[in-house]
């Protein structure tokens, strides 16, 4: 398997995530962001969102959305914002 680009996650709506009153959060950097994921191990990658990480229900990748996991949530070391 070849490494896998993945770009355009900056631009307007492509990352989210929903809180528990379903209102959205954008990146709060919104430059261009590009990952490469390689083919024999995946980097771990960070974004930080507007809005707390404890009340995150949702995420939304290129209008497809997840349910976020509880136990992330609530572990979370991201301070209240």
């Amino acid at each position: 398997m070849k490494p896998v680009r993945i770009t355009g996650l900056g631009e307007e709506g492509a990352l989210l995530t929903i809180d528990k009153e379903d209102y959205s959060h954008s990146l709060t950097s919104r430059h261009d962001i590009e990952v490469t994921v390689p083919n024999e191990a995946a980097p771990k990658y960070s974004f930080t969102f507007s809005g707390a990480a404890s009340q995150v229900a949702k995420t939304r990748v290129w209008r497809k959305t997840y349910e976020a996991a509880s136990k992330y949530r609530e572990s979370s070391n991201i301070p209240e914002s």
